[in-house]
């Protein structure tokens, strides 16, 4: 069972990148970089994995996770960020757990968080449990592993419209959401294979109106039949992450824009 990172990254610093981040599989990277270099592709060998460099003019995590995806090779497959670093044996914890559980096309493994500030750390209960909707958005791009296989049945892919210029974040929440509506099967594993640094962010600049924008056109896009009591749910139990100034009332109105915004920008064409 081959394991394979696809590694999202500016600017890529070769060895010394995979040497911090304890990297021990097969890995894709895809590099984003200002100007193409001579050598758009390249693969060599690092401790004994195979390494595949595809080097891209382009900005954006959405379209970044896309062209990993579309260039995979591995049987399972991990999103990951340049920010990580992996734990002793986590390719022994991935490998026996999905030989465990044959069925699963999806398993969320357990990322620490460190430097995380005011953000909240995504609770999974202990062992294999089955993700369901309802709390299955609580898990990020980190989190995700997939069978390749399944990915290719069910003909999943990134959103690239998210995790863009527009909308900053959100190509993790509806690629699950994508998974779920195909009938792939979803578990969450309580078992840590790395962890992350969230003392700088790509993307998350605090709970402002731009984030709440940004949620409303996750929501949307995610169920447009329950897009209301998404956000409800959303405003409910995370207004105390926001100012004074954000009462439940004017988040479920930033969160109505942000779904208004993707409609203007994508429904409407």
């Amino acid at each position: 069972m081959k394991i394979e990172h696809l590694l999202s990254t500016r600017d890529f610093e070769g060895t010394a990148l995979l040497e911090r981040m304890a990297i021990a599989s097969d890995i894709l990277v895809i590099n984003q970089v200002q100007d193409v270099p001579e050598k758009a592709y390249e693969e060599f060998d690092f401790k004994g994995n195979r390494v595949r460099v595809y080097s891209y003019q382009e900005r954006g995590i959405g379209i970044s996770r896309k062209r990993a995806l579309a260039h995979a090779q591995g049987d399972i497959l991990l999103f990951c960020d340049d920010d990580m670093k992996y734990r002793y044996g986590y390719t022994k914890i991935i490998s026996d757990t999905y030989e465990r559980m044959p069925e699963a096309d999806l398993i969320f493994f357990k990322v620490d968080r460190i430097h995380s500030g005011i953000r909240p750390q995504a609770h999974q209960s202990y062992g294999i449990r089955p993700v369901k909707f309802f709390n299955a958005l609580r898990y990020g791009a980190i989190n995700i592993s997939m069978r390749r296989a399944s990915v290719e049945h069910m003909n999943l892919d990134i959103d690239e419209r998210f995790g863009s210029e527009l909308f900053k974040s959100g190509e993790d929440s509806v690629f699950i959401a994508d998974s779920l509506s195909k009938g792939a099967k979803l578990y969450s594993s309580s078992e840590s294979i790395a962890s992350v640094d969230l003392s700088e962010s790509s993307w998350f600049r605090g709970y402002n109106r731009y984030y709440l924008q940004n949620r409303g056109a996750i929501f949307y896009r995610v169920s447009p039949r329950y897009f209301k009591v998404l956000c409800a749910q959303f405003a409910l139990r995370r207004e105390d992450l926001f100012g004074e100034e954000y009462s439940f009332s004017r988040m479920m109105d930033l969160m109505e824009q942000g779904k208004q915004v993707f409609k203007r920008s994508f429904e409407d064409k």
